[in-house]
């Protein structure tokens, strides 16, 4: 990702031979969206969208990814066949039932058994992130996780399982405290501070929710972030 122009990245790529994919980041909105405070940077989303590790990608170790790809496609979707469109609108939309319903109308000769394992896969991928992120104190992650596999799963079996972490998050003794604190920690990192007055009044922000739950997920999350924002402030 590179907020340059064309006409300096092309040649760039042309004599160093990248053989990675690569795309313009126009003013630099995404790498604002992640906080990248340096280059190189690299960051890795797992299936369900969720950032499981960021940092210089010479330091990202092959084992790292490897637990982050439970539950991904081993085709991207738009190569399914024409037969697994609807299947695939429907995975994509998190509308599981239907998407199995559909991909068991494929034929076999276009792959329609493995497509019904891929679609498995991925549900098996999301309720294990769920999971993964209750187990971590991720309360938020995992019951907006969850409450989309509920329904999106409708009847399935696997619907269950989901239901059980949305009510491990709502028995969480700091439930409504850890939400709320990671709901304003996602808003104020989606405004991106970036003015001097917005960064300490963000850094006070998120020293209180330090303080407020110490230990938790939010406040480690806080503290992520109060780090991204200082050295903004020092620039």
């Amino acid at each position: 990702m590179t907020s340059e122009s064309e006409s300096l990245t092309a040649p760039w790529i042309e004599k160093t031979r990248a053989a990675y994919p690569y795309a313009y980041d126009k003013g630099g909105e995404v790498a604002r969206y992640f906080d990248v405070s340096g280059l190189p940077h690299a960051i890795l989303v797992d299936p369900t969208g969720t950032i499981t590790w960021r940092g210089h990608p010479a330091t990202l170790k092959a084992e790292t990814i490897e637990a982050s790809i439970a539950g991904a496609l081993t085709r991207p979707l738009y190569s399914w066949p024409a037969s697994a469109r609807s299947a695939a609108k429907a995975a994509v939309k998190g509308h599981w039932a239907q998407a199995l319903k559909e991909a068991a109308e494929v034929p076999e000769s276009d792959g329609g058994p493995g497509i019904v394992e891929e679609i498995r896969g991925m549900i098996e991928g999301r309720l294990r992130a769920a999971e993964i992120a209750l187990s971590a104190g991720n309360l938020l992650g995992a019951q907006e996780q969850a409450e989309a596999l509920v329904k999106g799963l409708e009847s399935l079996p696997e619907q269950e399982r989901a239901q059980r972490v949305a009510d491990s998050v709502d028995e969480h003794a700091e439930a409504k405290k850890v939400l709320s604190a990671q709901a304003k920690i996602r808003r104020i990192r989606s405004k991106g501070p970036s003015t001097r007055k917005e960064l300490e009044k963000a850094i006070d922000e998120m020293e209180e929710i330090v303080a407020e739950l110490p230990g938790s997920y939010a406040a480690k999350e806080a503290s992520a972030f109060v780090e991204v924002l200082r050295k903004k402030l020092r620039r």
